[in-house]
């Protein structure tokens, strides 16, 4: 999750599902699908949806909508919908619980991730976790993530799994809901901005989670996040909660 001030985000596209929670002015996003802007408190915006945002410098909550998280549905664009928002008491619920996380951090208290967790079931509901992952993906999911820096092929990960690399591409896509490219380069930046976030420098931290460069990062980064690494990570420690799914 980021929490923190934002001003105008061009053009870029997240590799999974994000919810964006307004703190102070309304969220106005646009996309290449509609010439009018949307003016919202909440957005749910699905995995590769190019749109841009604007915040005017307010405050605002980035949720990364990860598959195992207890409140996975909750924060899911509907099936075949672009952009969405939260039903109005769940929307309420969750903007007064995350804007009383970021009242405690402008106090001086470092946000964590279990107390965002906390909240964000309180005002979401725990749903019932899913069923267990396909055991053949599950294992492709521990070979990335035990080597997050190498680039497996695909040919090279469906030959572990049995399986055809077609075959395993749908079957991932299916399991995780992202394809298999997507996840490897979400768990890089989920890597890289965990390192950032102690203590290691924006290069360092890329190299070591499999960015060719620190330029390589950053232009991805922009891409995928509409803002420079620099510009968010400079306090990562107190902005930026990342937690990884083992």
């Amino acid at each position: 999750m980021f929490i923190g001030r934002l001003g105008a985000l061009p053009l870029h596209r997240h590799p999974i599902s994000v919810c964006l929670v307004a703190l102070q002015a309304p969220l106005r996003i646009g996309t290449t699908m509609s010439e009018q802007s949307l003016a919202c408190l909440t957005a749910i915006i699905p995995a590769g949806l190019s749109h841009t945002l604007d915040l005017s410098g307010a405050p605002v909550a980035v949720i990364y909508n990860d598959p195992d998280d207890p409140y996975y549905r909750r924060l899911s664009p509907h099936q075949g919908c672009g952009l969405s928002s939260l039903d109005p008491d769940v929307e309420s619920s969750l903007i007064a619980a995350v804007r009383n996380l970021y009242v405690l951090h402008q106090a001086g208290d470092k946000l964590r991730f279990d107390e965002f967790d906390f909240a964000a079931e309180q005002a979401l509901g725990i749903e019932p976790r899913p069923p267990r992952i396909d055991a053949r993906v599950e294992h492709i999911v521990s070979i990335i993530r035990a080597d997050i820096a190498r680039n497996h092929s695909i040919q090279e990960l469906a030959r572990r799994v049995d399986l055809s690399p077609s075959r395993l591409q749908h079957l991932f896509v299916q399991e995780i809901g992202v394809p298999l490219r997507t996840f490897r380069i979400w768990i890089r930046f989920r890597h890289a901005v965990k390192r950032v976030g102690g203590g290691d420098s924006i290069t360092s931290a890329a190299l070591d989670a499999g960015f060719a460069s620190s330029s390589h990062f950053s232009h991805a980064f922009k891409a995928t996040f509409g803002a420079t690494a620099a510009s968010v990570l400079k306090d990562a420690p107190s902005r930026v909660q990342i937690q990884l799914i083992e």
